[in-house]
């Protein structure tokens, strides 16, 4: 049994927050949180669901257990902003906690 490793890069993750005021506002909320990655492959069967419901994933990615991580986050990976699509939490047989993040491109669509 070998210790997970995560050593494809690194991203910084950020909250959506909405303000609620007379026009309503979002703005990314930095949570000063680094966390490294491993790239997982997209399989065409995902890729072709997703499509099925105009979800254009750009990215999956493994990271140790987050349960923090969810829909109303943003990942930073280099210059490039993903918003978690989906977050799935397990074990894996080996008992290591891991999780999978799907992600699409961020719009920021208050423009």
């Amino acid at each position: 049994m070998d210790m997970p490793t995560y050593v494809d890069g690194v991203f910084y993750l950020y909250k959506i927050v909405e303000d609620n005021d007379v026009v309503n506002t979002i703005h990314l909320e930095n949570l000063n949180k680094r966390v490294w990655f491993c790239d997982r492959g997209i399989t065409d069967r995902l890729r072709s669901q997703l499509e099925a419901n105009n979800v254009e994933v750009q990215r999956k990615i493994r990271i140790p257990q987050y349960r923090e991580i969810g829909s109303m986050n943003v990942l930073q990976i280099d210059d490039t902003f993903y918003k978690v699509y989906n977050a799935y939490h397990f074990t894996d047989t080996d008992g290591f906690k891991k999780t999978d993040i799907t992600l699409v491109n961020w719009r920021d669509d208050r423009d």
